[in-house]
């Protein structure tokens, strides 16, 4: 039996790396409460809005990342009656 050549040997396909999904940009703390502003009088939309981030048991600052926006999400309609608006545009600032 012949010995395979160095040119024949079956060479080992290198693993793909996965593709990561492009990391989305945070969410402004302004643009959160414009959402919030869509339902409520100035004053109130940012009462609000600062209620529902420590309901969500989260910190104010100047951006929040997708995950904690989805936590106001969910908090949201605790907090009062109609805010189907405020739901759609902080899903919205998400995509």
């Amino acid at each position: 039996m012949a010995k395979k050549s160095e040119d024949t040997k079956q060479q080992k396909t290198p693993k793909a790396e996965p593709k990561k999904a492009p990391a989305k940009k945070d969410i402004a703390y302004d643009s959160i409460i414009a959402i919030f502003e869509s339902r409520f009088d100035y004053q109130a939309a940012r009462t609000m809005a600062n209620n529902a981030i420590e309901s969500a048991g989260l910190e104010r600052k100047k951006a929040f990342p997708a995950d904690e926006v989805k936590k106001l999400i969910d908090v949201v309609p605790l907090l009062d009656i109609r805010t189907t608006s405020i739901i759609e545009g902080l899903n919205a600032l998400l995509d």
